[in-house]
Formats: C-alpha cells, sequence, structure tokens
C-alpha cells in the first residue's frame, strides 16, 4: 500500500508540471498532449508484456525491478536536456508504471483470497490518497525550487517507497510464496480462449470499459467546462481536486461494507452518471463542482470492485487476468478525451460530456446483466 501510494505520486506528477513543460519546451498544440500519451503508451507496452512474462519472472522481482525503473527515469526526467529525449523517458516511465500497477493488483488479489474486495478497496485508495496529495505537495516545492529539482526530491520518495517493498518482500519471503504472491503458472493459450468465451468475463471487461469511459468523460474536460461555460478555470482545477477526494474517501469507506462487490460497481457507476448530469445541465459553477465531489465519491469504489471481480476468479493466472482489465479500461481513457473534443465541436462540449452519463447508464446495465448471470450459473450448480 505505501508503494502504490509513492507510485501514485509519480503517476501524477505530470499533469501537475504540465504548464511548466509547455514553457521550457515551448510546446505547441498537439506537442502539449505527447507526454501523458507517451506514458499511457508505455503502460500499454507493460500490459502486452505481462502475459509473457507470467510464470517466468517472479511478481517480487518485477515490482522491485518496475520500482526502480520508475525511479531512475524521474530522474532522468529532470535530467532531461529537449522534449525529444523527455518523450523517449516518458515511455520507460509507463512501461514501469504499468508493471508496477498490474503486479501490485495482482499480489493483492493472490494474498488475500477471503477478502479480497476489502484488501483491493484499501489498495486504491491508498493510490487515491496519494494522487489526492500529489498537486498540493508539488505546488509547495515549487516555491522553494524549480521543476526539475521537484522531479529529484520525487526520485529520493520513490526510491525509499521501492526500498520498503523490497526489504519486507525479503522478510516476508516464505508468507509470500506460501500464498502464491510470488509465482505464477506459465500463461497458456487455451487460458485466453476460456477467457474470452466465457460469458461473464466478457460483461466484466465490457462494464470496465464503460466505467474508465464515464469517469474520463467526467473528469478530462472539467477544467475546460467551467472555463467555457463559467469563465472559472480555477473552481474546474478545485473540482478535479474534490473528485479525488471523493474518491479516496469511498474508497476506504467501502472497506466496511458488507455489499457484493459487483452489486456495489453496478450501484456506483449509475449514481455517479446521474451526478455527472445534474452538474453539467445545472446553470451554477457551484453545483458542478459539487457533483464532481459526487462523481468521484460514487465511483470511487467501481474500480476496485471490477478488478476484484475480474481477478480473483483465476488463481494461478492472476497477472494476465489483471492486464486484460487493465488493456480494457486504459482503452478509452486514451480515446474519449479525443471523441469528446470531436462531438464538442460538432454539437457542444455540454453535449459530448454528457456521454459520460451515458457509458456510466450502459455500463450499470452490462453489471447487472453479469450479477444474473453469475446467479444463474450458481443455480445451475456450474462455475462461472
Amino acid at each position: 500500500m505505501v508503494f502504490i501510494g509513492g507510485f501514485a505520486v509519480t503517476n501524477t506528477v505530470s499533469a501537475v508540471l504540465m504548464n511548466r513543460f509547455i514553457e521550457e519546451y515551448d510546446l505547441i498544440s498537439g506537442q502539449q498532449g505527447l507526454v501523458s500519451g507517451m506514458i499511457q503508451f508505455g503502460s500499454v507496452l507493460a500490459l502486452l508484456l505481462t502475459p509473457v512474462l507470467q510464470g517466468r519472472v517472479k511478481k517480487t522481482i518485477m515490482l522491485g525491478f518496475s520500482g526502480l525503473l520508475i525511479s531512475t527515469t524521474m530522474a532522468l526526467t529532470g535530467l532531461s536536456p529537449n522534449f525529444i529525449v523527455m518523450l523517449a523517458v516518458c515511455l520507460l516511465l509507463g512501461v514501469g508504471g504499468g508493471w508496477t500497477d498490474n503486479y501490485i493488483n495482482s499480489m493483492m488479489a493472490d494474498l488475500h483470497k477471503r477478502d479480497g474486495s476489502r484488501s483491493m478497496s484499501a489498495l486504491h485508495g491508498w493510490y487515491g490518497l496519494g494522487a489526492l496529495c500529489t498537486p498540493i505537495a508539488i505546488q509547495g516545492f515549487l516555491l522553494l525550487m524549480g521543476w526539475r529539482s521537484v522531479y529529484y526530491v520525487l526520485t529520493g520518495l520513490s526510491l525509499a517507497a521501492v526500498a520498503q517493498f523490497i526489504i519486507v518482500a525479503s522478510i516476508f519471503r516464505e508468507e509470500l510464496s506460501a500464498n502464491g504472491g510470488i509465482s505464477e503458472q506459465k500463461m497458456r493459450s487455451r487460458f485466453l480462449k476460456e477467457y474470452f468465451l466465457d460469458r461473464y468475463n466478457i460483461l466484466l471487461v465490457i462494464s470496465g470499459m464503460l466505467y474508465a469511459a464515464s469517469q474520463t468523460s467526467a473528469v478530462s474536460w472539467l477544467v475546460r467546462f467551467m472555463a467555457v461555460t463559467y469563465d472559472a478555470e480555477s473552481m474546474g482545477a478545485f473540482g478535479i481536486t474534490l473528485v479525488w477526494g471523493g474518491i479516496t474517501l469511498s474508497r476506504f469507506l467501502a472497506l466496511r461494507l458488507k455489499v457484493e462487490p459487483l452489486f456495489l460497481f453496478s450501484v456506483g457507476i449509475l449514481l455517479s452518471g446521474a451526478a455527472s448530469a445534474i452538474g453539467i445541465l445545472g446553470t451554477s459553477p457551484i453545483l458542478m463542482v459539487i457533483m464532481a465531489a459526487f462523481v468521484g465519491f460514487f465511483g470511487g469504489p467501481c474500480l476496485p470492485m471490477i478488478f476484484h471481480e475480474s481477478i480473483s476468479r483465476f488463481p494461478g493466472n492472476t497477472s494476465v487476468a489483471t492486464s486484460l482489465m487493465m488493456f480494457a479500461t486504459k482503452i478509452p481513457m486514451m480515446l474519449i478525451p479525443i471523441l469528446i473534443g470531436v462531438v464538442a465541436s460538432v454539437t457542444s462540449l455540454k453535449s459530448a460530456m454528457l456521454m459520460g452519463s451515458w457509458f456510466s447508464l450502459i455500463g450499470s446495465a452490462f453489471s447487472f446483466w453479469a450479477i444474473m448471470q453469475k446467479k444463474k450459473a450458481a443455480h445451475e450448480g456450474k462455475a462461472t
């Protein structure tokens, strides 16, 4: 959990310092989105390589390596002499981040089979906590130093997070091995065939994709929406902070709920979409900011719940199951911001952002369908 909190900091910093990059390298138009684009591309590349690595390299080794790769690339970002070098470094940063995110979720599923949903929620809660604190901490650092020096400070924090994991993993090596938290089966093509021929798995993947689409729709253009609609850009930035605040709070509160994970996902994605629609259709910037907090609060538990439901069903193959779900959620994260821009140019930004609420409604329908599929299989005495 400490490791993923540190990872959240390194995964959020580029978005916070984007204006500094633009000024430093004199970026124009599409160049301004290349930093986040390269990080996402590197993350997807890591997920594609995960099935090849499963069963061949221990998870603890992969996590230690990915953490050190992140720390190294953080330092190299601060040292980048030009924008081309920085993009290459961002690609490697994305690879390290993709492996870190994948193997941490996989390991948590392996180690906590009985209380998997609670443990997954806590894990993602710590990520939310790191992401929530990052903008505040960086603004404080910038009062004392330049943006390159901020990267050097964060390199030290990243190394500390990795070091504590390596030490703890070494101390509890036997316990990790006994619970399947180190090694896995080698990935077989038969697994992928069985995975994609299972209707329940497909429903979960579609639900995860629609959740990612709904949240990306609600958040990616929020600052721009507030600037265009209400001339309140700073309130839009505050709204993003409230989204992460709501996400973090709800993920920790979910630890106390004794609710079926997929049911919590279904209700959460539906209410999150409703809150987004109320804010967008309203006529007050204050209402939009308040609804942004509810978008985060209701949607917060959704990602850990869908991950738990998808991953826990495949002991011995959790790394591949994790990478498949992550890959499914990253596709809309990359494409939806572009789609909103295209739709907004044809209709309006308000109409474009409302697509997120439709994604939420459809995602809730698919997840309820998955619940019925699971109950039907249980009633028939078959393994879903």
